[in-house]
């Protein structure tokens, strides 16, 4: 069986589908050199679903700042004077329940439902604007009903994720990326599974998510078709993550995997100014590059389960020799 990985990137306008997965596979193979691992092929796929809501990506070729196709924070490697990082586990995570309850109070009732739907709809408008075509089933082309964004965008990843079906996946989703990923997977349990999906930097726990989600499945739970793990990332800065902690939000499955919520730094950095939100910054974390290494390195499906065996044999075999031989 081999092995995949496949990334999908999240909100707003990108450069093109081969530069993007370019500067994905140099984020991860920065992070994996500086972690001292050692990986000679790194078998990468993106899913890029942009050009359905932005008809014009981002360019390379425009050095005019004003323009909106400017590429303001492309791909950097790691600062060479790198600020003294916080202890993302020094941060209180009292007080990140304490925020995340009051923000449910504030916007969720008992039902799940949105108080303030005014309010929540003009945030989404204003600061999410993909997200707002997302959950509006606006059509990207005129007079065809069969080109629902929201529709076309998850036939993206579904194409991938069945095309690698009989493989071992790792999905990495940023951003948006990871509610594309949740829907995608929970509304296809059937036909695709992946082995561990990592969500970076992702909005799923915030209340407008949390409504829209359980306003489609009536539940909150980590899909079925996850067999070995869910991992979480985010920066204690990254804005757009403001619900760090999803572990409490979504139950296990009936394979009882939960959520593993990660705290990291995000270093990357524009002219000294940090995103804490940026991709590039994620996928050359010490812990993304240690994640990678080991899907990458561990045996899984028939092999894990033969290895296991083995390891047993060898274990009995071992004591019954010892216990034998000190008689």
């Amino acid at each position: 069986m081999a092995k995949i990985i496949i990334g999908i990137h999240g909100l707003g306008n990108k450069p093109n589908p081969e530069i993007l997965k370019n500067w994905w596979i140099k984020s991860i193979r920065e992070g994996l050199t500086v972690s001292g691992y050692d990986i000679e092929i790194l078998p990468f796929t993106m899913v890029y679903w942009a050009d359905i809501l932005h008809p014009k990506p981002e360019s390379l070729d425009i050095t005019d700042e004003d323009d909106p196709l400017f590429i303001s924070e492309p791909y950097l490697p790691s600062p060479k004077e790198q600020p003294e990082k916080p202890d993302p586990e020094s941060l209180s995570r009292k007080l990140f329940k304490y925020i995340e309850e009051q923000l449910d109070k504030i916007f969720l009732r008992e039902d799940m439902t949105l108080n303030f739907n005014k309010v929540t709809d003009s945030i989404i408008h204003n600061y999410f604007k993909d997200l707002e075509v997302y959950y509006s089933g606006e059509n990207t082309e005129k007079n065809d009903p069969n080109s629902i964004a929201r529709i076309k965008i998850r036939e993206r990843l579904l194409h991938v994720l069945k095309k690698y079906r009989e493989d071992d996946i790792l999905l990495l989703c940023h951003s948006m990326g990871s509610i594309i990923s949740y829907d995608v997977l929970i509304n296809n349990s059937t036909e695709c599974n992946v082995n561990t999906m990592v969500t970076i930097g992702s909005p799923l726990g915030i209340p407008i998510i949390v409504s829209r989600i359980f306003a489609e499945r009536k539940a909150l739970q980590v899909p079925p078709n996850i067999s070995e793990k869910w991992i979480n990332i985010s920066d204690p800065e990254d804005l757009v993550a403001m619900d760090h902690t999803l572990e409490d939000d979504f139950a296990v499955n009936q394979n009882n995997l939960k959520i593993q919520d990660m705290l990291v730094y995000n270093d990357y950095a524009v002219e000294q100014k940090r995103n804490p939100h940026k991709i590039y910054g994620y996928l050359r974390t010490p812990e993304m590059a240690q994640i990678i290494h080991t899907f990458l390195t561990e045996k899984t499906g028939f092999a894990k389960h033969y290895q296991n065996f083995k390891d047993k044999i060898i274990n009995i075999w071992w004591k019954t020799t010892n216990l034998g031989s000190s008689e």
